[in-house]
């Protein structure tokens, strides 16, 4: 009861006596169980020179959910080794499921892609995503922005490396910032989306992290 007051005073009543955030957009995330556990409010409203207004409600450290997971994808990608995707933002898998749903619209085909979008490069719930991928490797379609000089790639990468510290996986990015600006510049096609999951790389665990393992 201690932790649901000090969720209610320190998250929910601010949010809901700040009149600036009527009118927000609210992004549900949730578990393996299909259950609720954080919401994601953004003001589109408030936002400037391309910087989220986002407040996060999540009641459990390191417990965000995944953002509309779809675990099934159509016959339609059976041939590709990468037909489950995860993407950072909720925008991106929104305008990746519309393509995929205007597709269909056009040609009368399910082209329907298993998927979700995490809330971002930095604290992503792993722990969901492996339980929704049930052993198989996701593809990570990281946001192509400003590089990271550490790792000499684009930013987006950090949520590569979280996710590859767990599971193996596949990784790559688009020609554009992100999967919302790649499809509304480019329109790609459905075969267009498979040539880019086909060039994915696959990325083992590292060493470091399997021996982690094994050293519990």
């Amino acid at each position: 009861s201690d932790l649901l007051n000090e969720f209610i005073e320190d998250k929910l009543k601010p949010l809901f006596g700040d009149n600036r955030w009527k009118g927000s957009a609210v992004f549900v995330y949730e578990n393996s169980h299909e259950d609720c556990i954080s919401l994601n409010v953004r003001n589109f409203a408030e936002e400037k020179d391309k910087r989220k207004v986002c407040y996060r409600l999540q009641p459990t450290e390191g417990r965000r959910g995944v953002f509309f997971p779809l675990i099934y994808s159509a016959n339609y990608w059976d041939d590709s080794p990468a037909n489950s995707v995860i993407l950072e933002g909720e925008i991106n898998w929104l305008q990746l499921m519309a393509q995929c749903d205007r597709w269909g619209a056009n040609t009368s085909r399910d082209f329907t892609l298993a998927g979700m979008a995490v809330g971002g490069k930095h604290g992503a719930d792993v722990g969901t995503i492996l339980k929704l991928m049930d052993g198989y490797p996701p593809t990570v379609i990281y946001d192509c922005d400003a590089r990271d000089d550490e790792t000499g790639k684009p930013g987006g990468y950090a949520l590569v490396q979280a996710i590859n510290w767990k599971t193996c996986c596949y990784a790559v990015t688009t020609r554009t910032k992100d999967m919302d600006d790649y499809i509304k510049q480019w329109n790609p096609s459905a075969d267009d989306i498979k040539k880019l999951l086909a060039s994915a790389e696959y990325l083992p665990r590292p060493f470091e992290a399997v021996k982690q393992d094994i050293d519990k």
